[in-house]
Formats: structure tokens, C-alpha cells, sequence
């Protein structure tokens, strides 16, 4: 795990002292997590570098345009990384919703009264 965190870059770096600062995270599996969205956000970076130097589209066979390749992993990245963050609560509205709501109670599920009867 060492060996996997020095390898990270500057961005994800930031994302994993940050993420283990603000949240309490010990488990094995949460920290791997924790790691893999840090790395996602390196990829982000570097193909987000990629796209300014290399431009939106590419060139495909018979001078074809397509967009470029790197827009595809930077959605799947994202996804990976908002997806763990969310669900670690680093997002701005985990971090309201905690602090609203510090009980971590639920919001009941709306039920129908018991005198109203409903058509079928």
C-alpha cells in the first residue's frame, strides 16, 4: 500500500491527506477505496493535459473525426471517483446533510394515512 501511495501525483495526493483527514477511515476496504479514487483523480489530470495538447477530437481511419479517446475514460473516471466520494461523505452535500442531521436518522418513507382509501 506505501509503495501504491508514492506513486500517486500531486492531485491525487492532495485528495488522499484530505480524505483521511477529514473522515475517520481504518478499514482495509475504505482505504483501498479511498486509493483508487485518488488515483482516478491523477488519470483525470493527466488526460484532461492529454486533451489540451493533443486537442477534442482525433483523426480516425479515412480522415474520419471522432472525439477523442481520453474524453471516454475521463466520464468513466469521474464516475468512479464521485461514486466513491459520495459514498465516504467527503461531497459538499454528505458534509451539510451530516452537519444538518447529525443523528444520521433516516427520513421516514411517506406511507398512505390509514382513512384514505386509494382507487385501484
Amino acid at each position: 500500500m506505501e509503495k501504491q501511495i508514492e506513486e500517486l501525483g500531486p492531485d491525487g495526493l492532495w485528495f488522499w491527506k484530505k480524505a483521511l483527514g477529514e473522515r475517520e477511515i481504518t478499514e482495509a476496504h475504505d482505504v483501498e477505496r479511498v486509493l483508487i479514487a485518488a488515483k482516478c483523480l491523477d488519470e483525470i489530470r493527466a488526460d484532461e493535459r492529454l486533451l489540451e495538447k493533443e486537442g477534442r477530437y482525433a483523426r480516425g481511419r479515412f480522415s474520419r473525426v471522432y472525439p477523442h479517446p481520453a474524453i471516454k475514460v475521463i466520464q468513466e473516471n469521474r464516475a468512479i471517483f464521485l461514486r466513491t466520494v459520495d459514498t465516504h461523505g467527503l461531497t459538499p452535500v454528505a458534509l451539510w446533510v451530516r452537519t444538518r442531521n447529525p443523528i444520521g436518522a433516516s427520513i421516514a418513507p411517506c406511507r398512505p394515512s390509514p382513512g384514505i382509501r386509494h382507487s385501484a
